[in-house]
């Protein structure tokens, strides 16, 4: 059941028309439900930083996308898995290299 909504880049100042097929995608964050659908490294990032109030570092290199949902999971688990599944290495750090 596919579903059309308009979001907002920020950085580029644009409006953007897209769809999404799983409500957790747009409403998973209010039953504790962190979803990603072909996020780049710096969106996950981004995410997990706004997420657990933390500063995440990741090589700046790593290309690639990752989806999946975690559910009420510890970051170090969410960071594992994504780091297994994308084969990029996340960390918790305030000096990012």
């Amino acid at each position: 059941n596919e579903k059309e909504f308009i979001a907002y880049d920020k950085n580029g100042d644009t409006f953007q028309k897209d769809v999404y097929i799983d409500d957790n995608q747009m409403f998973g964050w209010k039953n504790g439900i962190i979803f990603f659908k072909d996020a780049n490294p710096s969106e996950i990032a981004n995410t997990l930083e706004r997420w657990y109030g933390v500063n995440i570092c990741y090589d700046k290199d790593m290309k690639g996308l990752f989806s999946g949902e975690f559910s009420n999971m510890a970051l170090e688990e969410v960071l594992s898995d994504i780091g297994k599944k994308s084969n990029t290495k996340y960390i918790i750090g305030d000096q990012c290299i």
